[in-house]
């Protein structure tokens, strides 16, 4: 279901770049830029209230030889597992009070390889 959000109501946007996550309650809008290949995993706390994405760029895991380099959401096993915690923190039954939704993933640059199946996979098995 499209929903057409009233842009004369004042609410904060709060933005996702690429490889980062963030939560919004009541009164905010998670947004993001275009995804591209990217995928957003979209959770919402029916408990809460909160709201909750994930804007995922790779598959599987970050590795040790990239430790440190301040990148690791942009691996979907690592942004899942950072979401999943921030969830557990605000409500430890989130399993049992969520809706999620994952979106995005085009192939974009219209090839034959491209890893964007990994990448859903990924967010699936996670």
């Amino acid at each position: 279901m499209l929903m057409k959000l009233d842009h004369t109501v004042n609410k904060k946007m709060v933005y996702v770049p690429t490889g980062d996550l963030h939560s919004a309650g009541p009164g905010e809008v998670l947004c993001s830029g275009p995804l591209g290949s990217c995928v957003a995993v979209l959770i919402f706390d029916r408990k809460t209230g909160r709201g909750f994405m994930a804007h995922i760029m790779l598959p599987g895991k970050k590795t040790d030889c990239f430790a440190n380099d301040g990148h690791d959401l942009k691996y979907a096993e690592n942004a899942i597992n950072a979401l999943a915690a921030l969830l557990r923190k605000e409500n430890p039954n989130f399993l049992l009070d969520c809706e999620t939704c994952v979106v995005g993933g085009a192939n974009v640059l219209q090839k034959g390889n491209d890893r964007i199946p990994t990448t859903i996979h990924s967010i699936y098995c996670y």
